[in-house]
């Protein structure tokens, strides 16, 4: 899926979690991350804390998750709009334009902080 999505090389990664692994602070963390050499996915424990290269974290019921496995990431924006999909934007607008990750959020329909 990620492969498919061709998004450029990203120095920062995207975190995807369960609502109610985020509402626990405990769970399950999928790490989207996009070096040179292709995008690469992890799985790690996640105890209410973002690791600190990640740029944004994306919160959904499992019910979205799955829907998203099923349909691909076109239907990020789509999500994020209908407020099926939260995106949380863990850096300022210099550090993701910095990261490569400044498309990513704008094409999700997202404000930049700015500070």
């Amino acid at each position: 899926m990620l492969a498919a999505a061709a998004w450029p090389p990203a120095q920062a990664s995207i975190g995807v979690l369960s609502r109610a692994a985020f509402k626990a602070r405990r769970g399950r963390l999928l790490s989207w991350r996009f070096p040179a050499t292709g995008p690469q996915a992890s799985v790690a424990d996640w105890d209410g804390e973002a690791p600190a290269d990640m740029a944004v974290l994306l919160v959904a019921d499992e019910a979205v998750l799955h829907a998203l496995r099923g349909e691909g990431l076109a239907v990020l924006p789509r999500l994020v709009r209908r407020g099926e999909l939260h995106a949380y934007v863990l850096k300022t607008r210099d550090a993701l334009e910095a990261a490569g990750l400044d498309e990513f959020v704008e094409d999700l329909g997202l404000a930049f902080p700015r500070h």
